[in-house]
């Protein structure tokens, strides 16, 4: 797995196009905290977007929409962002996505999969 920076000028379009590419995906968000204590903000919920908020020249906060159904939808805040680093597997594939706060914390979506359309249904192949 490897870890790449994005550079502070990027975040907004970067995240504009991970929550694009990512929507509806399966993801756990939690917050890790400088403490050692661990908050779960939303798990094997759909991600919705991800936002850049600015205040004035520095981004102000980014706001992680998630949902478990249409009527619980949630919106994490990372306020004062200092860095973002996406993880990659071997394939070069996103497969995590850090958020540090300049208190410390950090906040961490783990993707899973994208969500199955409600009409799924699985092929059989038994002969």
């Amino acid at each position: 797995m490897t870890q790449e920076d994005i550079h502070r000028d990027e975040w907004v379009a970067f995240c504009e196009s991970f929550g694009r590419e990512h929507q509806d995906w399966l993801v756990n968000v939690e917050v890790l905290h400088q403490n050692g204590a661990k908050d779960i903000v939303g798990h094997s919920a759909l991600l919705e977007n991800i936002a850049v908020s600015p205040d004035g020249p520095d981004p102000g906060k980014i706001l992680i929409s998630i949902s478990k159904t249409e009527e619980e939808r949630r919106v994490h805040e990372v306020a004062r962002p200092e860095a973002i680093r996406v993880e990659k597997n071997d394939r070069g594939a996103h497969e995590s996505l850090l958020i540090e706060s300049d208190n410390g914390d950090t906040t961490i979506i783990c993707l899973h999969s994208p969500s199955l359309p409600d009409d799924f249904t699985e092929l059989s192949t038994t002969q």
